[in-house]
């Protein structure tokens, strides 16, 4: 199911408009007040000063000569606290969670009715559901049971590569990250976006490098206690399995620095020739099963990589493949049906996850370290792999509707259609859960 994304995307209107309008950083010192304002859940956006700069903020006993970073914000940084549900905090942070309260506040007025009908029902029922912690612990991995049943019963990497295509729009993940996007060379339209993926870290880093080398150890840990709950024979050899084969992803994956290149990331093709320029990967059957095997064109970013993860995903053999799929798919329903026992080490891509102790009902309280200021922990993180101290509150890891260009946009001949804006209406479609914690 999928639905029409909201006129002018809330989120993306409110956060463009708000960092237009204020000050670059010396507008911090309201966030010292961030934790306050997400108790009180207020909607109403920060004024700073009469023009956007809040001078209260500045540190003038330092000379503007000698650092004029902290003789503009200096103040503002001494002051600010983290909240204790995010490793970090800046001016994008303040503006997300504004759009999200006001988000809560739309969905959670329609939650609150009886009267609805049409696309408002549906956004209140999907609201409800994914509030409704009780049934959640009830059924346990009952919701998650068909769609196992189903990768058990993949025969051929063929088959898994459609698998893959026909669930990228919903929890599922891939060895490549597609969807529908501005086109960047021809303003106005959009195009089908293709992108390498595989990782189940937030970075190629963390598989290569030894400052991550205990994340990557949890990390492992981590799957194999995913596949133990959702039954998976063999658990942990399978879990070590697939880090090592994530490790050869991320060995031929771009950097960071790398795909942020406009000009390299731009690299459109036709469908049919990724046939032979990245053979090993069924690409018929991915784009078929993905409903975007009419597009006249692909933008390819990291073109490099993509033949070389083909080839990985040709010689990884079929049991590896369908150990990793129910692994990555389990983490992405977890804000959905409700695990077992989450474990205590507990991450996946590309945001790292937060965790409630092991065996903990969904919904429990919080683990509540004091809050931390600029950068300093003054407890331990809650997981082995995320620098967040506190759980995210329940509400948030919800499906959020939102505005986007992804499974709604996906038409036929995209690259030949303008761009008509987000569509009109109330309708949403469903965040992509590789977004949520």
């Amino acid at each position: 199911m999928h639905f029409k994304p909201l006129a002018k995307s809330l989120i993306s209107s409110i956060a463009i408009a708000a960092a237009l309008l204020s000050a670059p950083i010396a507008a911090m010192p309201a966030f010292a007040e961030a934790p306050a304002a997400a108790s009180s859940e207020s909607t109403v956006a920060k004024t700073y000063g009469t023009w956007g700069f809040d001078t209260a903020g500045m540190d003038k006993s330092i000379k503007p000569g000698d650092d004029f970073f902290d003789y503009a914000n200096g103040t503002a940084l001494k002051n600010m606290v983290i909240p204790g549900d995010q490793p970090g905090y800046g001016s994008f942070n303040a503006l997300y969670d504004l759009s999200e309260l006001r988000l809560k506040a739309l969905v959670t007025g329609l939650a609150a009715r009886n009267d609805l009908t049409g696309e408002d029902l549906k956004i209140a029922d999907l609201y409800r559901s994914a509030m409704n912690v009780d049934l959640k612990n009830q059924l346990d991995l009952k919701p998650a049971q068909a769609e196992l049943a189903k990768i058990a019963g993949i025969a051929s990497k063929d088959d898994m590569a459609a698998f893959m295509g026909a669930t990228s729009e919903t929890f599922g993940s891939a060895f490549f990250g597609i969807f529908v996007y501005d086109d960047a060379k021809k303003p106005g339209y959009r195009a089908l976006q293709m992108s390498q993926g595989g990782l189940g870290l937030p970075d190629r880093d963390y598989y290569l490098t030894d400052t991550y080398a205990d994340k990557k150890a949890a990390y492992e840990v981590y799957i194999k206690d995913m596949l133990s709950m959702a039954g998976y024979p063999g658990a942990e050899q399978a879990a070590k399995d697939i880090v090592a084969m994530e490790t050869k992803i991320a060995e031929v994956s771009w950097t960071k620095i790398e795909s942020r290149d406009d000009t390299k990331t731009y690299n459109p093709m036709a469908l049919k020739d990724l046939n032979a320029y990245a053979p090993g990967f069924n690409w018929d059957g991915f784009f078929a099963a993905a409903h975007v095997s009419q597009a006249q064109k692909v933008i390819v970013a990291q073109n490099t990589a993509i033949p070389k993860i083909a080839k990985i995903y040709a010689d990884t053999p079929l049991e590896t493949l369908k150990a990793w799929k129910p692994s990555t798919r389990s983490t992405r329903a977890r804000p959905i049906c409700r695990i077992a026992s989450i474990p205590a080490a507990s991450n996946s891509a590309p945001r790292p996850c937060t965790a409630l102790p092991s065996n903990a009902p969904y919904g429990s309280a919080p683990l509540a370290p004091p809050t931390t200021r600029w950068g300093k922990p003054s407890a331990a993180p809650t997981s082995a792999i995320t620098s967040r101290r506190n759980p995210r509150p329940k509400w948030k890891t919800c499906p959020w509707p939102s505005g986007g260009h992804e499974a709604a946009h996906r038409e036929p001949d995209l690259d030949e259609r303008p761009h008509q804006g987000q569509g009109a209406g109330k309708a949403f479609h469903l965040r992509r859960q590789d977004r949520l914690p």
